[in-house]
């Protein structure tokens, strides 16, 4: 497909649409890289109000860029339309970029491929912090089955953290002397 003319893409109101909600996704992405480094020291540092605090601030960073997904889903709807894009609001910002051309296009493709790196760090930490997680359940686990162990009459806990019958114990008492 033919590329439009650079000087009348660097005044479309779509383009620089797209070039703000790029920039503003992958700041918000940054914050979210930002507050997953903050999660995963709360949870080494076994901290619930640091943890309860960062996902709240999680949630609603997560919440803005649900708005921008709307206004993306909107805004490349658009341009996929005007540039003949078979794959509608799923066409990628490369796509877009490589139609757009010249200067604004490479804006684009440069915005695109900082907003990749920060989504593949965010995705990194993310799963830093899952293994993190099962490891602290784990040990708290463990934890809780030596205590229960320590507490029970038979000092045993079947895996299920049920108290196990104990061996039967036989015992009299001679009341008649």
């Amino acid at each position: 497909m033919s590329q439009a003319s650079p000087s009348s893409l660097e005044i479309d109101p779509a383009i620089g649409e797209l070039e703000s909600l790029l920039e503003t996704l992958t700041a918000r992405i940054g914050e979210l890289v930002e507050l997953a480094s903050t999660r995963l020291d709360a949870i080494r540092g076994a901290s619930p109000a640091e943890l309860a605090q960062c996902i709240g601030r999680e949630n609603q960073v997560v919440q803005a860029i649900a708005e921008l997904e709307k206004r993306r889903v909107r805004v490349v709807g658009e341009l996929a339309e005007r540039f003949g894009s078979r794959a509608g609001v799923n066409t990628t910002w490369s796509w877009l970029a490589d139609r757009i051309g010249g200067a604004p296009g490479e804006r684009l493709r440069t915005l695109a491929r900082s907003l990749r790196e920060r989504m593949e760090m965010l995705t990194r930490l993310n799963e830093t912090a899952a293994l993190a997680t099962r490891a602290l359940i784990s040990h708290m686990q463990g934890l809780m089955s030596q205590v229960g162990a320590r507490l029970s009459h038979s000092r045993t806990y079947a895996r299920s953290g049920a108290v196990l019958p104990g061996p039967a114990i036989m015992s009299s008492v001679d009341v008649t002397s």
